[in-house]
C-alpha cells in the first residue's frame, strides 16, 4: 500500500521539505517532490493524510471515494422508494403483505445489481 508523507525540515535525503511515497517493495522512499518554502505545513500534511485514505479507500474497494458516493446516493434512493412501499400503521391483509414484501425484496435486488452488488 502506497503511503504519501510530508517531511518538513532537513532529513537523510534532502535538506528541504519534501513529499515521499513509501517504496512498495520496502526500500527508501520515493522523493515526489522537493519544496523550496512551504507557507503552510499544517495543509500540506492534511493532503498528505487525505491522499492516503483515497488511496487506503481504493485499495480496500477497488472504487475511488467518487464512485463510492455515487454509489451511496444509487442505495439511498433504492431505500428511498423502498420505503415509500410501506406506510406507517398501514393495515393490510394477507395478500397485500405478500405483495408489499415482494415489491420490496424486487426494488432491493434492483439497487443491488444498479449498485455492482450481488443480485
Amino acid at each position: 500500500m502506497r503511503s504519501y508523507q510530508f517531511v518538513n525540515g532537513p532529513w537523510e535525503n534532502s535538506e528541504l521539505p519534501t513529499i515521499v511515497k513509501d517504496d512498495p517493495a520496502g526500500g527508501d522512499p520515493h522523493i515526489l517532490a522537493v519544496i523550496k518554502r512551504v507557507h503552510n505545513p499544517d495543509a500540506l500534511y492534511e493532503l498528505c493524510r487525505l491522499a492516503n485514505d483515497q488511496v487506503e479507500v481504493t485499495h480496500e474497494t477497488g472504487l475511488t471515494p467518487r464512485q463510492l458516493a455515487e454509489r451511496c446516493k444509487e442505495l439511498e434512493a433504492a431505500l428511498e422508494s423502498i420505503v415509500d412501499l410501506t406506510k406507517p400503521g398501514q393495515t393490510v391483509n394477507v395478500s397485500q403483505a405478500t405483495d408489499i414484501i415482494c415489491d420490496v425484496w424486487n426494488a432491493a435486488r434492483a439497487a443491488m445489481a444498479k449498485a455492482g452488488g450481488a443480485a
